[in-house]
């Protein structure tokens, strides 16, 4: 006869003083919040920096279509 495995509620404390070891030993996203706005303002700069490195590209073709320079950017070279 095949032996059964233990079904995991059977072992109801086990798995509770696990969870409660990883839930203690990493602080939870929404706490810290330093953190994250730190990396929002990081993401903001850098879009801030590509955005004035799409008009500076602009800026050098004054003559190109828009449509072309983002087609370009994209990596299409045939046009």
């Amino acid at each position: 006869m095949e032996e059964q495995r233990p079904r995991a509620a059977d072992d109801f404390a086990t798995i509770r003083a696990r969870m409660e070891e990883i839930t203690e030993s990493r602080p939870r996203a929404a706490d810290d919040f330093a953190t994250i706005r730190a990396r929002l303002t990081e993401l903001r700069r850098e879009r801030e920096r590509a955005e004035t490195a799409a008009h500076s590209t602009r800026e050098e073709r004054p003559d190109e279509p828009r449509w072309l320079v983002s087609v370009k950017r994209r990596g299409f070279s045939e046009f």
